[in-house]
């Protein structure tokens, strides 16, 4: 987590992925509440950012200006349970299965489907993890 020091990450960020070779990925930047500079600075040395029951808060007006602004190339989805579980359960013990409701507010936001949504972040994770490319579904969650 980044509290009050985009500034100082973006830097560190940057100057750790210019030691990287092109082709290792470069991370996930859990359960992103910065703001658009950051995501910019993040995003473009090779950073996907990870949304999580926050941007489902009534609150949530710069976490939602983010997720319409990030780059659908680079969106991941998680619950960072047990804790910051999403609207209507904030403030309760977070659980996995609320991963969809932070999907639905991602599509939301973005006007794209649910559908949608769950095909570009599982996309996503399959190529950042190196893993299999998940079942074309949206019984997942």
């Amino acid at each position: 987590h980044n509290r009050e020091a985009d500034r100082d990450m973006a830097k560190i960020l940057g100057a750790w992925s210019a030691r990287l070779s092109p082709r290792h990925p470069r991370g996930v930047l859990h359960c992103f509440s910065g703001e658009l500079p950051l995501m910019n600075d993040c995003v473009a040395v090779g950073f996907y950012l990870s949304f999580a029951g926050p941007i489902t808060f009534r609150n949530a007006g710069k976490a939602a200006e983010t997720v319409i602004a990030a780059p659908k190339g680079r969106l991941l989805l998680e619950t960072d349970a047990p804790y910051l579980a999403p609207h209507p359960y904030r403030g309760r013990r977070n659980e996995p299965a609320f991963v969809r409701l932070v999907a639905e507010r991602m599509a939301e936001v973005r006007h794209e489907s649910l559908d949608d949504i769950l095909m570009t972040t599982g996309d996503n994770a399959a190529r950042l993890f190196g893993l299999e490319q998940p079942p074309a579904t949206t019984s997942l969650i």
